[in-house]
């Protein structure tokens, strides 16, 4: 009797998601040693031992995998996103392991990009009623600039959170959960059951895995970044759409302000966007005394609540300029929150009572 691979069980495929990603896992752990793919500890970092940054590719694999499988079971547009996702796991295994200039990161990010938009045709061509109810934004020509610039701040927004145990996969879940529970096509809800799996698996070895723990590494915040960045796309556009263009920023609310604040500082220091610090949330976090579990689960509360507000106002109908104008809010108001919160903390480390108490708190090992 022949067993056709490409119609499993939804249960099968979930279970052998599970299965694949525990055996990559374990099997990836095992050489990333003689790979050169560990993360080390350093003053930055609160990790005492060297831990295996092979998290993004035993995803990407699995996942890729599991797709194949379920090759008459999935939607098309996950094909052209794995193939070109290749290229952001592939730069971002050598960023792992070379500690690459942000450039390659840049450009492997455009190319990426640039290859779904020509394999797909898929990109932004409108913002809908975003600046008022009388004509929606129409991008014409600029679409593909826009897609770049838009996509690209996605994936470094995702990136740039990958700062303390499980936050960058929490950061991606929410809004992956709240895609499936809008998406009515029964194979775009079986994709990303699979995919939120497999990341579920992944946050278990990440939080919970003791000496066996591993991280996402730059090659997985890189492609989780550019996979969601993509979904929202898609399902904000054309005839596949099932969420404002507005509500995709709703969905990625929380890491889309923290990054605006965070390279914002950098450049009114002086310095590049893009150079390592610790002033995210969740450095501030932990400033104020929190663990790093407790930090995480405050993030993902916010997270949710703002996703929720967005997913809200898109059931109700609110017009979408006015969500806009309220996401633009909100924005400002956690901008002076933050800036606030850390003038408060710099000035007691600067006050001689407290000088050098706080200074140890905090470091979470994030390098964006």
């Amino acid at each position: 009797m022949n067993v056709s691979l490409t119609s499993l069980p939804f249960g099968v495929a979930l279970a052998a998601t599970i299965v694949l990603m525990l055996w990559v896992v374990w099997l990836l752990s095992a050489v990333a040693p003689r790979l050169g793919l560990m993360d080390y500890p350093s003053a930055r970092k609160i990790h005492a031992e060297p831990v295996p940054v092979v998290g993004g590719v035993a995803l990407f694999l699995v996942l890729a995998l599991v797709s194949a499988i379920q090759v008459n079971a999935i939607p098309l547009f996950v094909w052209p996103l794995l193939a070109s996702s290749v290229v952001l796991v592939g730069v971002g295994l050598l960023d792992d392991r070379h500690d690459l200039s942000p450039l390659w990161r840049f450009v492997a990010q455009g190319v990426a990009i640039a290859l779904v938009i020509g394999l797909t045709g898929v990109r932004i061509d409108s913002f809908g009623f975003l600046l008022s109810d009388q004509w929606p934004v129409q991008l014409g020509w600029l679409a593909v600039s826009v897609t770049l610039f838009g996509v690209i701040g996605i994936i470094n927004a995702i990136n740039m959170a990958d700062g303390i145990d499980g936050l960058a996969a929490a950061l991606v879940l929410v809004p992956l959960f709240f895609l499936w529970m809008l998406v009515p096509e029964a194979e775009w809800k079986q994709w990303l059951s699979l995919l939120m799996v497999a990341l579920g698996v992944f946050v278990i070895f990440n939080l919970f895995g003791g000496r066996k723990r591993i991280f996402l590494g730059d090659a997985g915040s890189l492609f989780l970044g550019f996979v969601l960045g993509w979904l929202v796309v898609y399902f904000s556009q054309g005839n596949h759409r099932v969420i404002y263009p507005v509500t995709a920023l709703w969905l990625l609310a929380l890491p889309v302000f923290d990054t605006i604040f965070v390279m914002t500082r950098r450049i009114q220091a002086g310095r590049s966007p893009f150079s390592p610090d610790q002033r995210h949330l969740h450095h501030f976090l932990m400033r104020q005394g929190h663990s790093a579990r407790k930090t995480l689960a405050i993030i993902v509360v916010y997270a949710l609540i703002l996703a929720q507000v967005g997913i809200l106002m898109l059931h109700y109908a609110v017009p979408e300029h006015w969500q806009f104008y309220a996401f633009v809010a909100l924005s400002g108001v956690y901008y002076f929150a933050l800036w606030y919160g850390w003038q408060q903390v710099d000035a007691r480390q600067s006050s001689p009572d407290t000088h050098g108490v706080n200074r140890g708190k905090g470091q979470s090992g994030d390098s964006q």
